[in-house]
């Protein structure tokens, strides 16, 4: 009570504003919140930009979206090399301009983090846990890859000038169904890899002191079995079931531990997401036929839509002033603006004139072609010949599950026909696509390389148990 009578007393005491101090705040108000319009407005349209962008991508058909073929296999199909339109001026303008943009296929970062997991597929040291987290990483990229493909291929033929005001909200959106996507996915994959589990690599060899000799022979995976009948002096019948015992604890483990990790499970794939659409700025791009970055991008964006810009930045100025000023001042604030534009007194203001680097005609906005490369094709030495796509070698195909797998070698189809149970692919744990530039890719590198020796070690203490 003491306090409240306290209080009253203290705002009693206070003398009141002038009209001046009144005037000040006010101002003062309409200040901040113009500029904080101006901040919204400028993440806003570079938004805009990176939808824009992600969508041309897209329409080059670079994404590595089949498992067929480079680089998940050694085979390698490029798309056509086309030229996409950017910055294109308004439908109602004639003649219709654009300037041309153009991508090279290759993308270092994701390539080398998807060949990663391919010569982990191949390592004779490999373990089926390792190829279970494997399998799991690639099978989700892959899907993300597709996916994006095929929402911003369609979004694509939208007018330009829509993604300009609306492609922000359109782009969050398929975020979310990327995120609720790559939910379902990892809990069926995650679920689906557990057979690996259950398998062990045929061509090692465990000698009488414990240790292992991985030999140089590519790794081939098959299933456990209740009686297991080997061909030596002597037919014997062992039995595998402590591993397989082992397998199904273990197994039993990965149910437990996704109970665990449910309620956040948003969060890889919101991860995974955003990192598959950075990647997407890894391809070397061209504009009108001259090498550009994301910097040129920026610079001729805001000139070819300034004047859209403007415009909204003019609605947040009048309504602002409106809103802490009065009436009056809004209107006072319209007829300048209208005057700054009409005679032209600021250059954001003025349509492009000269500087124009738009050409016409218009490219096609269809998506370039590629051919599809054949299933279950063996591949051969020679066929990696694009630039920067050395010998790759090749594995295991992803486990079953909605993910196609890439074509087997001739190892995997012997294996195959021993196991009788398709095998999955290689384990660098759940690292994701990063496409930073080499620093971040080696970073992503190290990391996997360290896990992977800890299972090694893990192997090689409980081989005799395990194997």
């Amino acid at each position: 009570m003491a306090k409240d009578n306290s209080s009253k007393l203290d705002q009693a005491q206070k003398k009141p504003a002038t009209k001046k101090e009144e005037y000040f705040t006010s101002m003062k108000n309409y200040v901040v919140d113009t500029l904080i319009s101006g901040l919204k407005i400028l993440i806003w349209f570079i938004i805009a930009l990176i939808i824009i962008y992600t969508c041309k991508v897209v329409q080059a058909n670079v994404l590595p979206t089949d498992v067929n073929c480079y680089p998940y296999t050694k085979e390698v199909h490029n798309p056509t090399p086309i030229q996409t339109n950017i910055f294109t001026n308004l439908p109602f303008s004639n003649p219709r301009k654009s300037m041309k943009m153009s991508f090279e296929p290759e993308n270092t970062s994701i390539n080398d983090l998807i060949k990663s997991y391919i010569d982990y597929e191949e390592n004779p040291e490999s373990t089926p846990l390792g190829n279970y987290f494997n399998s799991l990483q690639k099978s989700l990229l892959s899907k993300n890859y597709s996916y994006y493909n095929f929402v911003l291929s369609a979004l694509n033929t939208l007018p330009e000038f829509l993604l300009v005001i609306i492609g922000p909200y359109i782009g969050f959106f398929i975020l979310m169904i990327g995120i609720i996507l790559n939910t379902f996915y990892f809990t069926w994959y995650w679920f689906s890899n557990l057979s690996w589990l259950f398998k062990k690599n045929a061509n090692i060899e465990i000698k009488e002191d414990g240790s292992i000799d991985y030999g140089n022979k590519p790794p081939k995976w098959v299933n456990y079995q209740w009686n297991v009948k080997e061909t030596g002096q002597k037919d014997i019948n062992k039995s595998e079931w402590g591993s397989i015992v082992f397998a199904y604890i273990k197994s039993f483990g990965f149910v437990m531990l996704f109970s665990m990790i449910f309620p956040f499970l948003w969060m890889y794939p919101l991860y995974l997401n955003i990192s598959c659409i950075i990647s997407f700025f890894g391809y070397s791009m061209k504009l009108e036929n001259k090498d550009a970055s994301f910097t040129d991008l920026f610079k001729y964006f805001f000139r070819y839509n300034k004047l859209i810009i403007m415009a909204v930045f003019s609605y947040y100025v009048i309504f602002n002033a409106s809103t802490h000023l009065g009436t009056t001042q809004a209107v006072f604030a319209a007829l300048t603006i209208f005057l700054i534009y009409y005679l032209k007194i600021i250059e954001m203001f003025v349509p492009v004139g000269g500087e124009d680097s738009r050409t016409t005609p218009l490219a096609s906005d269809k998506q370039a072609k590629k051919v599809p490369c054949e299933k279950g094709k063996p591949q051969t030495e020679g066929s990696a010949s694009t630039k920067g796509a050395g010998p790759m070698p090749s594995g295991p195909s992803v486990a079953p599950g909605p993910n196609p797998a890439p074509g087997p070698t001739t190892s995997t189809q012997e294996t195959r026909e021993t196991s009788n149970i398709p095998s999955p692919p290689e384990a660098v744990p759940p690292q994701m696509p990063q496409s930073g530039g080499i620093k971040v890719n080696k970073k992503i590198k190290q990391v996997g390389g360290n896990l992977i020796n800890e299972l090694k070690k893990f192997n090689k203490k409980y081989a005799q148990f395990l194997l």
